[in-house]
């Protein structure tokens, strides 16, 4: 909410990490967690759910508009990947070119009302009662 708008942007990425390697399990997952969320609230974005699997991870963020998907994208990935390799420094050598995450990205836009809906609403917009 801002002084003229309210926005209710969400989004699911996908992060993978560079080559699929399976690094994420016991303290690491716990410490990817945290730094995850540590960046988000740092960057003013809702870290609402986070799914780690041993080589990569679904986050649910929320953001505000004029926070574009792709600079969420980067810098969760910039700065969780320089922190993670500060606390585990195995984790530069074990991953080729010391890159935690792959450079691409899977995200999609989550909605609270469907698509449907909105193609109803906005058709019905003029026709008469």
């Amino acid at each position: 909410s801002r002084r003229h708008s309210r926005s209710a942007l969400g989004y699911h990425f996908v992060f993978v990490t560079k080559r699929r390697r399976r690094v994420f399990f016991g303290k690491v997952e716990a410490a990817l967690k945290r730094v995850l969320s540590e960046v988000s609230v740092g960057a003013g974005y809702g870290l609402e759910l986070v799914g780690v699997d041993r080589d990569h991870v679904h986050l649910f963020v929320t953001a505000p508009p004029d926070a574009p998907p792709s600079e969420v994208a980067r810098r969760l990935k910039g700065e969780s990947a320089r922190r993670m390799r500060a606390t585990f420094p195995w984790l530069k050598g074990r991953v080729p070119g010391g890159s935690l995450w792959s450079p691409s990205f899977f995200v999609a836009s989550v909605g609270a009302i469907s698509e449907g809906a909105v193609r109803r609403y906005v058709a019905a917009q003029g026709a008469s009662a």
